[in-house]
């Protein structure tokens, strides 16, 4: 067994080396964005089907007909312009991580209202922590080998 013995001052460098490192996370809280935001996308491109309650609801027939009026092809929901789909900010420091959507509309399809059906489009944290759980564990096992 290979005994090494240190300082007390070279111990205590080590850990305020170590504890600086796990608290800038920026780089990984960006990475950790990205990935929120394809899982996003993916649930706009499959309308719906990764969202906890699985598939939107489909659109009304007036809506279709609205829609199928102004241009030609498949009426996608939630995808007329792609406004709400294309506009996500993210927000991250080397502490927190925000993703928002760029248009006020969305919060409405995302819970629902009394008129309007409930298609969520974020992700819920059961369903995005297993995605970013592998990146921030990398992350920690870096930063105490470093």
């Amino acid at each position: 067994m290979d005994m090494r013995f240190i300082s007390f001052k070279v111990l205590q460098a080590c850990i305020k080396k170590r504890s600086r490192t796990l608290a800038d996370r920026k780089k990984t809280n960006a990475q950790a964005l990205a990935l929120v935001d394809q899982w996003i996308q993916k649930n706009f491109q499959e309308e719906g089907k990764r969202s906890e309650g699985g598939k939107w609801k489909p659109l009304a027939a007036s809506t279709i007909k609205q829609r199928k009026r102004n241009k030609k092809g498949s009426v996608k929901i939630l995808q007329d312009t792609g406004t709400m789909r294309s506009r996500w900010k993210h927000l991250f420091t080397p502490t927190t991580a925000v993703i928002q959507s760029g248009v006020y509309y969305s919060m409405f399809h995302d819970k629902g209202t009394k008129r309007m059906p409930q298609r969520k489009i974020t992700p819920t944290k059961e369903q995005i922590k297993p995605i970013i759980k592998d990146l921030f564990d990398k992350f920690i096992r870096r930063a105490l080998a470093a």
